[in-house]
């Protein structure tokens, strides 16, 4: 996962929302653009999504902090 100013590790994605590990802290609300490479989720090849959402919940786990998002738009965009 790619997001503005670092990375983060995903733990969890569905349609509507994504879960995922970070160095960076976020507060619920928050608005938020990244983007995920899918490399094997497609017929024709690996694509990346941008997606722009909303954070739904922070919470402190070990040495990282996980957060929750809802997804409000999505663009997919083919890898060449």
């Amino acid at each position: 996962m790619e997001l503005e100013g670092g990375s983060g590790i995903t733990r969890d994605v569905s349609a509507h929302g994504v879960y995922f590990e970070t160095d960076h802290s976020f507060a619920p609300g928050a608005p938020i653009t990244f983007s995920l490479l899918l490399e094997h989720g497609a017929l024709h090849g690996p694509f990346r999504l941008h997606c722009r959402g909303q954070v739904v919940r922070v919470e402190r786990r070990r040495a990282k902090t996980g957060v929750a998002v809802a997804i409000d738009s999505v663009r997919f965009d083919p890898i060449v």
